[in-house]
């Protein structure tokens, strides 16, 4: 398990008010439809890399999962910064 409700209980009873979440590039890689709507579609669960196809995939994030952590830390009245940069 990546976070949980119990996660966000105790961050938020500490006093701490934003939590930094990574996410991959991937958690978003159906915006990227347009180069190939077969491969980076709603729904997929692995993608190539756009630039390096033949040398990389990722795993994707579900959107729901993502909506229900946004839903959890709202719960708890903590902000989230979607960190962007990893791999």
């Amino acid at each position: 398990t990546y976070i949980v409700d119990d996660d966000f209980e105790t961050i938020a009873s500490s006093g701490i008010r934003s939590v930094r979440l990574p996410l991959p590039w991937s958690t978003f890689a159906d915006a990227l439809s347009p180069i190939d709507a077969g491969v980076y579609k709603p729904g997929a669960e692995i993608v190539p890399d756009p630039f390096y196809r033949e040398q990389a995939s990722f795993v994707t994030v579900d959107h729901e999962w993502l909506a229900q952590i946004l839903r959890k830390a709202a719960h708890h009245k903590l902000k989230l910064v979607l960190d962007l940069h990893n791999m």
